[in-house]
């Protein structure tokens, strides 16, 4: 019997997609994309988001851990 390979994660997502990998509405993807502060890619008329921008967009955004109890307190 022949193997196939599996079949290569995507590289691009549409705005439904991408919304739901942000958990985020549809919307404002579109929005984080026209402020410029998620990229796209053009192909044609399509918009597209590529899954490696989308994990950039998250890591970039990643805070630290508050110690418990230090939330809204300032020495």
């Amino acid at each position: 019997m022949l193997e196939t390979a599996p079949a290569p994660a995507p590289m691009l997502m549409d705005v439904r997609a991408a919304a739901r990998a942000l958990s985020v509405s549809p919307r404002t993807v579109q929005l984080l994309a026209a402020r410029g502060e998620l990229a796209t890619v053009k192909i044609g008329k399509l918009t597209r988001y590529a899954v490696a921008d989308l994990q950039r967009f998250i890591d970039a955004r990643r805070q630290a851990p508050q110690p418990i109890g230090a939330v809204g307190v300032t020495p």
